[in-house]
């Protein structure tokens, strides 16, 4: 079901998003993950494609994990997708735990920091990610 949007003047170019093939693509990686969790990376506006659409269509298919780069990103992916887990791979910032919390999100613990961080105020509430950069 692709949707097509009208083309600016002098356009040279037209972008037809089709969530059905996205949505299709999605089931095809989850059906080869079998017994896995299959999730869904919809960082910088779903990689422009439309955060919101990408991630309601995939969630609406059965996706209930998706990545984000940001806690905006989150909260947009959050209202589409009331039941998913929404991790937010920027880390955790102490400074933002009302936002983490108020609106579900997980964050990928990614330095020593963030570890300390995270141990300290003893979160028992949820896990968090743990993403190890092996410097591949």
């Amino acid at each position: 079901m692709a949707k097509t949007y009208p083309s600016p003047p002098h356009s040279n170019g037209r972008l037809t998003i089709d969530l059905s093939a996205i949505v299709a693509n999605w089931q095809k990686l989850r059906g080869k993950a079998a017994h896995k969790q299959c999730a869904a990376v919809v960082k910088a506006d779903a990689y422009g494609l439309g955060t919101q659409p990408v991630a309601k269509a995939l969630y609406g298919a059965g996706c209930r994990d998706f990545f984000t780069a940001t806690i905006g990103e989150g909260v947009l992916v959050r209202q589409v997708a009331p039941k998913a887990r929404v991790y937010i791979f920027n880390g955790y910032n102490v400074k933002a735990e009302a936002e983490y919390r108020s609106h579900g999100l997980t964050p990928v613990i990614n330095s020593p920091r963030g570890i300390t961080n995270w141990t300290l105020r003893r979160r028992q509430d949820r896990r968090p990610a743990l993403h190890i950069d092996t410097g591949m």
